[in-house]
């Protein structure tokens, strides 16, 4: 049946990396996207400063999320709902886990329910997800909402067997999955050395996404390196 919606399909300014790959004389196109904020208060406010050009993810579950997320839209970052997704093993992803075996009902409620905690998103993407997005059968129910809303979806990509983009681009929904996480590895030299395989990347695609997430070294890294001139 069709997924019930809260919201109407509204005209939404998606980001330019979610674009296709720049025409040749244009200079490639990376972006960083800094998730899991909201439950760390003094780590999403340092979020919230860095420049408007970096995407910002937000756990619905969150009790800040809702203040925060509103406040990083009006001040002109790309917001994203970081849903909870069941993930391979036994650790928690949150509360209002999409999981695999759940009534498309129930996927639906959950996903609705984590979009109205997250004013001003304009797409969604995983938080774990390494089990639910293998699966491309369960995934389509929550592309169907993603369609109706207007929203994209952006693939964490946490296990190589996503099916997160094809079942995206199978429903009509705009998405484009992560090339590079910066801070699995959360050493300086390591996320400096991630920054510049995001530089290549971008320099070898036309397009590169990086996802970080809000550690003190990945925030003041990358606060240093956006003031800086890549090529791209």
């Amino acid at each position: 049946h069709a997924p019930q919606v809260l919201d109407p399909v509204v005209a939404r300014a998606f980001p330019d990396w979610l674009r296709a790959v720049p025409a040749e004389k244009s200079p490639p196109l990376v972006a960083i996207c800094i998730d899991d904020l909201g439950e760390d208060i003094a780590a999403t406010e340092t979020a919230l400063r860095l420049p408007k050009a970096v995407a910002l993810a937000f756990l619905p579950y969150a009790a800040t999320t809702p203040d925060f997320a509103a406040r990083a839209r009006e001040e002109g970052h790309t917001v994203l709902a970081h849903v909870p997704m069941q993930p391979l093993g036994s650790s928690d992803p949150g509360p209002m886990a999409l999981e695999i075996g759940m009534a498309p009902d129930e996927i639906l409620r959950r996903l609705n329910w984590s979009l109205e905690r997250v004013p001003g998103a304009v797409g969604v993407n995983n938080h774990e997800g390494s089990r639910f997005t293998s699966d491309a059968a369960t995934l389509a129910p929550v592309m169907a909402v993603l369609k109706a809303r207007g929203l994209f979806f952006f693939d964490s990509r946490t296990s190589a067997g996503s099916k997160g983009e094809a079942a995206a681009k199978a429903a009509g929904v705009d998405s484009v999955s992560r090339d590079i996480f910066l801070d699995d590895d959360q050493r300086e030299a390591a996320v400096t050395a991630q920054l510049d395989a995001l530089v290549a990347t971008g320099k070898r695609q036309g397009v590169a996404v990086a996802i970080g997430h809000p550690h003190a070294a990945t925030l003041r890294l990358v606060r240093a390196w956006l003031a800086q001139d890549h090529g791209v």
